[in-house]
This record gives structure tokens, sequence and C-alpha cells, in this order.
């Protein structure tokens, strides 16, 4: 049994996961058998560090 890796993309201030390269990056990873997040992530035109990691946790992914 082989462990799946697991890559999460966060976007930048003001980002979105639907934007520049990141759909063709999760597509890729995803092709080469990675478990890929890229998630809106909240507020991003004001982003504060401890919401996002919050959020992250929130939906199983380690921080």
């Amino acid at each position: 049994m082989t462990n799946k890796k697991r890559v999460i993309l966060v976007h930048g201030w003001e980002g979105s996961p639907e934007r520049n390269w990141f759909p063709w990056l999760k597509s890729e990873l995803e092709k080469a058998g990675c478990e890929v997040l890229a998630p809106f992530m909240p507020d991003a035109d004001h982003p504060k560090l401890p919401e996002w990691l919050a959020f992250l946790k929130k939906n199983g992914w380690r921080c």
C-alpha cells in the first residue's frame, strides 16, 4: 500500500484557486497521484494567518 502525497495550494492576497497557474498545477499533481486541496481561503482581500490556519485545520489538513 502506498501513501498518497497531500498537497495544499494556497492562493495569495486577493487571489483565487481558479486563476493563474493554480488549475494547471492542481491537475498535474492529481495526475501524478497526489491528493490536492486548493480552497478559496476566507477573506482573501484582508487575510489573517490565524483564520487561514484554522480554516485549513477545520478541513482536515495539518499545518
